[in-house]
């Protein structure tokens, strides 16, 4: 049975799009960060 969405909480897909961005450039810093690999590497 499908759940009814709240429509405050549904985004648009470039707002999703973003976020997505978003994390994978915070996920990427941190990597090198870390030393995992290089920007280089990368």
């Amino acid at each position: 049975m499908a759940i009814p969405l709240d429509p405050k909480q549904v985004v648009s897909f470039e707002e999703f799009l973003m976020s997505q961005v978003i994390r994978q450039e915070a996920f990427t810093r941190l990597l090198v960060e870390q030393g995992m690999f290089n920007k280089k590497e990368f």
